[in-house]
């Protein structure tokens, strides 16, 4: 397989196991953000005053990775796209500077820009560039329609409504070198289908529940220990939960995971057959969802366990496999 800098949300699961609901998690942990490919578009790159306005500091070209407010990523996720004006330029070395004048009549502060300190870029040292897509300038259509309305009460101040419309175009055709400039923002359209996650974010998320393969002779031994149990006569009031077993081989052989990361190595395991599982040497497993793990006893019970619970069930077997080592 190909190593790329990143992949779409649609690559996730075939790639590397990694559902929808796995995304959300992390997204909602504060443990995952995205980036968007873009075409080349030019921009306004600068930073933002403690005012909380943006501050330009020159006008560049740019193509490649940007990033979004948390905001933002959460309306793509929920509404499937969003449009936005400001982002973070994500590969440095692609941005080509263009100028460092400012370049528009409208006077700062205006309403996309709140003011102008040219800085080159080998001065600027964050990781990401804050930047805004390139506004527009263009004639104040009220203050026009406002000045034109006024001169033509003037000249005509009385005529039939339909001679009036065919000479009120006359004064929108007209001149209007008098009507200020305004600045207006352009957006960016972000969709869900543009939505990407790092590669180095993949690692770094997935690492954590890396599978430990359970060496031939552990599973020997686990079998034989299996096999000893079911010989075992029978203890008043004790009961022997295959499940638990289960949770304590997964334990065993990865001390250091989290009930959650166990939940995930269940999931990719009720994939396999039952001869080719690692951890479910039983075969007990039914299905794994995103909310509840099936299973069956070695009473033919078909059993379930919500993931509100599973935690507990994950300490529990923790605890049992420390006091058995003891």
């Amino acid at each position: 397989m190909i190593e790329k800098e990143y992949y779409r949300l649609s690559e996730l699961e075939s790639k590397f196991g990694i559902s929808e609901e796995d995304i959300q998690y992390w997204f909602e942990r504060s443990e995952l953000s995205f980036v968007f490919p873009q075409s080349y578009q030019k921009y306004v790159i600068g930073g933002w005053l403690k005012s909380g306005g943006f501050c330009g500091f020159g006008i560049a070209g740019y193509k490649g990775l940007i990033s979004i407010s948390k905001n933002s990523e959460r309306l793509v996720l929920e509404k499937s796209k969003t449009d936005v004006q400001q982002c973070n330029l994500i590969n440095k070395k692609n941005i080509e500077v263009l100028s460092n004048d400012y370049q528009f009549k409208v006077p700062v502060p205006n309403k996309v820009i709140a003011g102008w300190q040219p800085r080159e870029l080998k001065q600027i040292t964050w990781d990401v560039m804050p930047a805004k897509l390139y506004p527009s300038v263009e004639k104040d259509i009220v203050e026009k329609l406002k000045k034109n309305m006024e001169r033509f009460m003037e000249e005509k101040p009385v005529m039939p409504i339909k001679q009036a419309i065919a000479e009120s175009r006359k004064y929108l055709a007209e001149s209007d070198d008098d009507i200020p400039d305004v600045i207006r923002p352009s957006y960016i359209t972000i969709n869900k289908q543009d939505m990407c996650v790092l590669n180095t974010d993949i690692k770094r998320l997935t690492s954590i529940v890396e599978i430990t393969p359970l060496p031939d002779q552990l599973i020997e031994k686990k079998v034989q220990q299996l096999q000893e149990i079911e010989h075992e006569p029978s203890k008043p009031n004790e009961r022997k939960s295959q499940f638990t077993e289960l949770l304590m081989r997964l334990a065993d052989a990865n001390p250091k995971m989290t009930a959650r990361e166990s939940w995930r190595i269940l999931k990719d395991e009720v994939k396999q057959g039952s001869d080719e599982r690692q951890y479910d040497i039983e075969g007990i497993l039914v299905d794994v969802s995103s909310t509840e793990i099936a299973w069956y006893s070695r009473y033919n019970n078909l059993s379930h366990i919500k993931q509100t619970t599973f935690d507990s069930s994950w300490s529990r077997a923790k605890k049992k496999l420390n006091d058995s080592n003891k």
